[in-house]
């Protein structure tokens, strides 16, 4: 397909910016918004921003005119921003998936119906969202999506499980616990669940190793660049439009052993540091009454987190692989080519 001009929100995260790039090796152009200019010229191509095929919107996706002003010159739009957490400064899930989304979606409608051309949109959500969930992450999620749909707008939606790469969240906390450069220090804390043929559930596995009636959560953990790929290939497949597809890798394993793997693999991991159960529902009953007294940011999760870590991140991708030539990478030979360099 001819290139694209494609609006970009969320360009510095981690899936951004590897989504910036892969969009300029398939010939297209970018308008990245991020928060800060200095961490966007320090974050992206700096090749592509001198000769204009990156241009930066700098502000809040709901700050006024933002949006509008992201997508004037705009055919296509990837939206990417999210949260895990909540925070201060009007850091709700409300705000930044829901009403962000509407912002973006309103300010896509308005660009297709001044230009007379429609305007192809991308919505990052996640694995178990649901209008009923008990996790406003992903309920807020569900909603953002129900938006997208109702837009009018030429939409796909690509669903992410956990998402791996040596630059990413989730591999720099796993490989700080295990040089335990951060707390608990002297382990590897891993939220578990009872396993659904336990016949007893024993004694809680705190703090001591996860015995046989617990287990943690099984994860396909999908490398960033397949993320990526599947981002433009989903922006250049007309077959796409009005599809929603679940992204995760081709291998599915415990926790656990992500978190083992990652400890034997990164030059300053502790090999003997072992992994200790903490169950999830405990933890997410403590992190609500550290809610309800105001002293939610003295723990390193909140109650959503810990509910999700005991739920399984995996899915079905063939509808992706047929639709997106979807191949996504093993986790572990493509975590053994980047380990060695974390």
């Amino acid at each position: 397909m001819s290139a694209r001009t494609v609006a970009v929100t969320g360009a510095t995260g981690f899936v951004g910016r590897h989504l910036v790039r892969a969009l300029l090796d398939a010939g297209h152009r970018v308008v990245a918004l991020a928060r800060d200019a200095d961490k966007a010229k320090q974050t992206l191509p700096s090749g592509a921003l001198a000769d204009g095929r990156v241009r930066l919107v700098i502000g809040n996706v709901l700050g006024e005119g933002v949006a509008d002003e992201l997508v004037a010159e705009a055919d296509a739009c990837c939206h990417l921003i999210g949260i895990l957490r909540e925070a201060p400064g009007g850091q709700t899930f409300e705000r930044v998936h829901v009403r962000g989304t509407e912002r973006v979606v309103r300010a896509c409608v308005a660009r297709q119906r001044a230009s007379g051309d429609r305007v192809r949109y991308i919505q990052m959500s996640a694995l178990g969202v649901g209008g009923e969930s008990r996790v406003p992450y992903l309920a807020t999620n569900f909603a953002a999506e129900q938006a997208v749909r109702a837009s009018g707008l030429d939409w796909s939606i690509l669903r992410a499980g956990l998402i791996h790469g040596p630059d990413g969240e989730l591999m720099q906390m796993l490989k700080q616990l295990a040089e335990g450069r951060t707390a608990p220090y002297f382990f590897l804390p891993a939220f578990v669940r009872p396993k659904a043929d336990a016949r007893t559930l024993g004694p809680a596995p705190v703090p001591l190793p996860i015995p046989s009636e617990w287990e943690t959560a099984t994860v396909a953990p999908v490398h960033v660049d397949d993320v990526a790929g599947a981002f433009v290939a989903a922006l250049e497949r007309p077959g796409a439009i009005g599809e929603v597809y679940h992204l995760v890798g081709s291998e599915e394993l415990p926790m656990k052993d992500v978190m083992e793997r990652v400890r034997d693999a990164v030059p300053l991991g502790k090999r003997g540091m072992r992994v200790i159960g903490i169950p999830a529902q405990l933890a997410a009953m403590k992190a609500r009454a550290a809610r309800m007294i105001g002293m939610e940011r003295l723990l390193p999760f909140d109650e959503g987190m810990a509910l999700m870590a005991a739920d399984d991140a995996t899915a079905p991708h063939d509808k992706a692989r047929e639709h997106l030539g979807f191949e996504p990478a093993p986790f572990t030979p493509a975590f053994e080519t980047y380990a060695a360099s974390m």
